[in-house]
Parts: C-alpha cells; sequence; structure tokens
C-alpha cells in the first residue's frame, strides 16, 4: 500500500527513499551491495512521470502540474564494527570501491542520488584506544563522506546522511564533524524514532528531542563555508532564512 501511496501522492514530496539496499563487507574486506532483488523499476519511473491519482474526479485544476520526486534509495551500512568502518574510511582503494559501486547502481537505476545509513554504528560509543583516536584526528570519516559527496555531485546526483541523535556519548561522528561535512552534503536525516531503543520500544520522539537533535545540524550548516548550488543548497536553505525550519521537516 505505500508504493501506491508514493504514486498518488508524489507531487507531495520532494524526496522518497525507499529501504532497499546494504552495503556489505566481503571475506576479502572488499565491498558488496545486496537488496537489488527488491527494486521496482516500474514504480521508480511512475514517480519520475507522475499521473494524476485514480481516484482523482476529472481534470487537474488549471495551473496545476505533476511534478516528479527524486529517489534517493537508502544504503544501510549493514554488519560493520568500528574498526572495519575506519579502516575503510581511511583506505583510498577501499574508499574508491564502496563510492563506485554504489555510483555504478544508481546510475543503472536512475536514482537521483542516495541517503547512506550508518545503522548501528551510529549508535556504537567510540573507544577510547590509541587507534580510534588517531582515526578522529586524521579525519578519515569526513575525509569519505566528502568525497562520496562529491562524486555523486560531479554525477548531478543527491547524497543524504543519517545523523544519530546525542545519547551522551562520543560516536565515529561528532557534531564537530559536521561542519566540514556540510558543504558535501545536501541534507541530514534524523530518525525520530531513534528517541526509543531497539530493546526497549516506546513513544515518538517528544517536540524538544527533536529540537535538542535537530540543533547541531543547523549549527554545522550555518558554520559550513558557502558555496555554489545545486550540489548544497538543500543543507544551507535547512539552516538559513525564515523558511528553515519547514526545509528541515521537508529533509527528515
Amino acid at each position: 500500500h505505500g508504493y501506491d501511496v508514493a504514486k498518488w501522492f508524489t507531487t507531495k514530496f520532494d524526496f522518497l527513499s525507499p529501504v532497499w539496499y546494504q552495503i556489505k563487507l566481503t571475506a576479502t574486506f572488499g565491498v558488496e551491495i545486496t537488496g537489488g532483488y527488491d527494486v521496482d523499476q516500474g514504480w521508480i519511473d511512475s514517480l519520475h512521470h507522475p499521473s494524476p491519482p485514480p481516484f482523482l474526479e476529472g481534470p487537474l485544476p488549471e495551473g496545476v502540474a505533476l511534478t516528479p520526486a527524486k529517489v534517493v534509495p537508502r544504503f544501510l551500512l549493514e554488519g560493520w564494527s568500528l574498526p572495519e568502518f575506519f579502516r575503510m574510511a581511511r583506505t583510498p582503494a577501499a574508499r574508491k570501491q564502496l563510492i563506485d559501486i554504489v555510483l555504478r547502481e544508481c546510475s543503472s537505476r536512475s536514482y537521483d542520488g542516495l541517503v547512506l545509513d550508518f545503522g548501528s554504528l551510529g549508535f556504537t560509543p567510540l573507544p577510547e584506544g590509541v587507534e580510534a583516536q588517531a582515526d578522529m584526528m586524521t579525519s578519515a570519516v569526513p575525509t569519505f563522506l566528502a568525497q562520496l559527496g562529491d562524486a555523486l555531485h560531479e554525477a548531478s546526483r543527491y547524497l543524504f546522511i543519517t545523523v544519530a541523535p546525542d545519547r551522551g556519548y562520543r560516536s565515529f561522528l561528532p557534531a564537530s564533524d559536521l561542519t566540514a561535512i556540510a558543504p558535501h552534503v545536501d541534507g541530514f536525516v534524523v530518525m525520530t524514532y531513534d528517541y526509543s531503543s531497539p530493546y526497549r520500544p516506546g513513544p515518538n520522539a517528544p517536540l524538544g528531542w527533536v529540537e535538542a537533535a535537530l540543533r547541531p545540524i543547523l549549527e554545522a550548516a550555518r558554520s559550513a563555508p558557502p558555496v555554489s548550488p545545486p550540489a548544497t543548497h538543500i543543507a544551507h536553505r535547512a539552516a538559513a532564512g525564515p523558511d528553515g525550519a519547514q526545509s528541515v521537516r521537508k529533509l527528515v
């Protein structure tokens, strides 16, 4: 039913992100993508070329146009440990392999971009070991995300990344890194159901929690150096100007 709703109300969405893909490590530290068997190419085509919903009686009102939504599937980093992710992020050949494989998939399926979901990595406390600290100091993660974003933008595609809310401990992607990343991505995604624990499900997030989760993102986007659109206009629009809150809601 969700697929039908998306088709009927396509013009009400800027972006639609089906949860199809997983990015996994192979036994030889290669990268593979799974989940392609879930792709519905006919559904994607219907979003890119919208038609009036079947329950609409009569022609469209004068001056009303059907604008297509952009399809940006979620690519989930599944089964990665923090050491494995850091190793990929600081290894140029491994970074290139991951970037190339998602670019090929976006191109072959005519996607408008992607959402990179860090999954459980975003909720894993950063170890206090020397190696983890060295990884943070060399900015391995921002470097990887900047290269991924730039590669997608060169192909005229969008990049959104998930950001875990602050849970009181240091994560692999602290708020201080968002300023460096902001010019290279088109938006940050915060899930309101992250307010609850998967081991102790509860209600959706209250407004105060949502505001606290968005604050570091907005501050990062405001502090980011100005760049030319269209590569990052969404990230900046979400932070600046009187319509900032509305734009953030569209992205989240």
